[in-house]
């Protein structure tokens, strides 16, 4: 706690250790405290002082007045026993002493002030909310509402300019608090701060407009409807002028029930936007490009990536060769096509280029030399066949083709990893001849999660020091890629539906995509409204946001399911199923946990009974449409490189209605099915021997979900149905083999039970011939 302590907005009250002062001297002594105090930062001559305070009295005289208000000053506020002094006081000047013990609520004031001007919140709103709440607690009123009588004008002056510049600073302050909380949609902490203006000013109309907003807001109709009442009287009553037609505009709005929508201009001012629920007469085109990149067409309305564009703009002169990298939906092809197309059409690289763009497929090579000379991109051989596209036929169709400085696009280079290789490796060799041919400059586009294919490729140490990486936009960025496009057509986007947005997108791979198809959803709902001049603009509001989301989802988490149920529907019934069917393996089910991402081999989530083509398009189809990813991963037990896929959101799983309802309905057949998958695996790795083979229990199951309809609807590997076969001739020859030892054992048995009969009756043959023996022996020995 300061020992000295001066309050000057409001009352008037000087404290020392906390007890306030009362007894001054003079009310020059305690104007001239508040005077040193406010003006603390530089010394000031005594010449100016007696000016100041005692323009009435003689020059000797007015000095002595001075020393001694000065001398009994220093008594009041215990100067003599304070150090460092409160004044510094020598022959010719006079400071108040801002390193001493003392606290001024205007130097607070001052230093929240710079603060919240040097402390940028939001691109368009440049306050910090702590400082701004610091100022308005500091103002308690005017700066010395009660006037201290010294009969000294140049003082009363003084006091006015300060009281008028601190005035205006405090309401600007409110203004922006009343601002922020609206925009934040806490109203009720916006109210409190609109109604403080008002007591301050009460003839201040924008203070007045400013609250009935927020009450209509806060669905306190009535009240705001009084407040214009109120309004409308005090400006008759001390004025005798009318509510402007804002006001009225507004006040009409309310009375008929419109939405009253918010947005902020950035001065500390809350501007009201009077939505009138009626459809756009005539519909702007949409400027967001959905799911698709931007293209050459789009320029106009390309917003975001100024800084991208510059870079390459200078770097192309000096290397030629460069590679744009980064996460899906991250905006790579954007940057390309509205970016970096138009600027060199334009002239940025100079005049008179030639501007090539292709995406390599599943010919790369072919299509390269398509693309360089259309008319005539394979050499026919002398039996008319064409022949075999080389690296050198493509430089030689290239030097032939053009005589002018070529810019070559290679969008979606990851395709080389993902389709067939045969071409790949001669595909890379002819765009190094191209760019070391003068006058010519490539650039490539890739996904990032083909960086480990990037780094074993032949171009990787070309292209290493000439990337470029790109990471999803952020939220500077995001405003400028929502706010951009909308205003080159004439319509605003409400700053609370900016905020919203890039609160949900910001910082999330691949939403760039998402946010653009959300605002292409949001274009077709565009609402009429009023700006604070009666210009009436179409707006996009987070009201129609806000209803395009539900009670767990947003706006962006609908608008990807939608877009997901779009794109299924494009497919045919047999894609579907297949779509169905590797969506569901790509989710590891949680146990006792939310589900989440499984990445799996491409090879994984073939089923036996697929046709190859119409599988792989599916496949690449949902890449298209980014409900997954494809990309290559090294192999944990090979090493070997394989296509990998994985589902391009999480949010897929949490918030797209469809896929959940499949996992309800198919997840206990799918962990069978994988725990088969599993099985399949073990017998593999075990060499397809016995080892591996399912056993009496397992073989059942296995069987049974063979020929059930989950089978066919999740599919199945073909080794499964082999092990299959496999365990069930195997069981089938152990039962034989069981059924034949038990036919032997029981022939065994059958020989020797007759055995042991026949020997059985031998014995008793043997007692009975020896019984008769005995006795035909006895009978011999009496008849002697």
């Amino acid at each position: 706690m300061p020992r000295l302590a001066i309050t000057t907005l409001g009352t008037l009250q000087v404290t020392l250790d906390g007890v306030p002062l009362t007894r001054f001297a003079s009310n020059k002594a305690r104007a001239l405290l508040v005077y040193l105090a406010v003006e603390a930062e530089r010394p000031h001559h005594r010449e100016g002082l007696l000016t100041l305070f005692y323009p009435e009295y003689a020059d000797q005289q007015a000095r002595k007045n001075l020393s001694q208000t000065l001398y009994r000053l220093r008594q009041t506020i215990g100067d003599e026993e304070t150090a460092p002094p409160f004044l510094l006081i020598d022959r010719h000047t006079v400071q108040f002493n801002p390193a001493s013990d003392a606290w001024v609520d205007v130097w607070a004031m001052a230093v929240a002030l710079r603060s919240t001007a040097g402390n940028g919140r939001t691109a368009h709103l440049p306050y910090d909310l702590v400082q701004l709440e610091q100022v308005a607690n500091l103002y308690h009123g005017e700066f010395l509402a009660e006037t201290l009588l010294i009969d000294s004008t140049s003082f009363e002056d003084w006091a006015l300019f300060v009281r008028q510049g601190l005035h205006a600073q405090a309401l600007h302050v409110l203004d922006c608090l009343v601002e922020v909380y609206t925009e934040q949609g806490q109203y009720e902490q916006a109210q409190r701060y609109a109604q403080r203006l008002l007591a301050f000013d009460p003839l201040r109309e924008a203070s007045h407009r400013a609250l009935m907003i927020l009450l209509a807001q806060r669905g306190e109709r009535s009240l705001a409807l009084e407040q214009f009442a109120t309004c409308a009287h005090l400006l008759k009553t001390e004025l005798d002028v009318e509510p402007e037609a804002t006001t009225i505009t507004l006040y009409q709005a309310i009375r008929d029930g419109a939405r009253i929508s918010v947005s902020t201009n950035g001065n500390g001012q809350a501007a009201g936007l009077i939505t009138v629920h009626r459809p756009v007469a005539e519909v702007p085109h949409c400027p967001y490009p959905g799911l698709l990149p931007f293209s050459e067409q789009d320029q106009t309305w390309f917003f975001g990536r100024e800084r991208e564009i510059q870079m390459l703009l200078e770097r192309l002169p000096r290397a030629p060769f460069q590679i744009i990298i980064g996460p899906s939906g991250s905006g790579k092809s954007s940057l390309v096509f509205a970016g970096l197309i138009p600027a060199v059409q334009a002239g940025a690289l100079g005049a008179g280029w030639v501007i090539r763009t292709m995406r390599p497929g599943a010919t790369p090579l072919a299509t390269l030399a398509t693309t360089l000379n259309a008319e005539r991109h394979l050499l026919p051989s002398q039996n008319g066949t064409h022949a075999p596209t080389t690296p050198d036929h493509v430089n030689d169709l290239m030097l032939e083709r053009f005589s002018q400085p070529l810019l070559l696009i290679v969008d979606q280079f990851e395709e080389v990893f993902t389709f067939g290789q045969a071409e790949a490796a001669r595909f890379q060799e002819a765009l190094l001849h191209l760019s070391n041919t003068p006058a010519t400059c490539v650039v490539l586009t890739v996904r990032a999660d083909f960086y480990p294919d990037l780094m074993i490729s032949p171009l990787w140490p070309y292209i290493q020091p000439q990337r470029i990486e790109i990471v999803p936009l952020d939220a500077a960025g995001l405003r400028q890629a929502i706010v951009g496009p909308a205003r080159v057509v004439g319509v605003e986007v409400e700053a609370a539906l900016v905020e919203r947005l890039v609160a949900h997108a910001a910082g999330e791979p691949g939403m760039l995509p998402l946010l653009q198809e959300t605002l292409n959803m949001l274009w077709e709902h565009l609402e009429l409204s009023i700006t604070a001049d009666g210009h009436e603009t179409p707006i996009l509001t987070l009201a129609t946001y806000e209803a395009l989301g539900d009670a767990t989802r947003t706006g962006l988490q609908v608008a990807l399911a939608r877009r997901a149920d779009n794109a299924l529907a494009a497919l045919t019934p047999q894609q579907q199923a297949i779509a169905r069917r590797v969506l569901l393996r790509l989710i590891q089910f949680g146990e006792g946990h939310v589900d989440t991402r499984r990445q799996q081999p491409v090879a994984a989530l073939v089923a036996a009974t697929d046709d190859q083509e119409r599988f792989e398009a599916t496949l690449h189809y949902l890449a298209e449409q980014r409900l997954l990813v494809l990309s290559s991963a090294q192999g944990a037990s090979n090493g070997q490189w394989a296509a990998v896929a994985d589902l391009a959101h999480e949010v897929l799983i949490n918030c797209w209605p469809t896929l959940q309802q499949w996992v309800a309905a198919r997840r206990e057949a799918e962990q069978t099915r994988r725990h088969l998958a599993s099985k399949v695996q073990e017998w593999i790795l075990l060499g397809r021997e016995q080892g591996g083979l399912l056993d009496a229990a397992e073989l059942p199951e296995a069987e049974r979900w063979l020929h059930s309809p989950d089978a066919e609807a999740l599919g199945y590997d073909a080794d499964l149905l082999a092990l299959v076969q496999s365990s069930r001739a195997a069981l089938d020859a152990h039962i034989r083999e069981r059924e034949a030892t038990a036919r032997r054992l029981r022939l065994r048995a059958m020989w020797l039970s007759a055995a042991l009969m026949l020997a059985l009756v031998a014995v008793v043959l043997a007692v009975l011939f020896g019984r008769e023996a005995h006795y035909n022996r006895a009978s011999l020995k009496l008849n002697a």
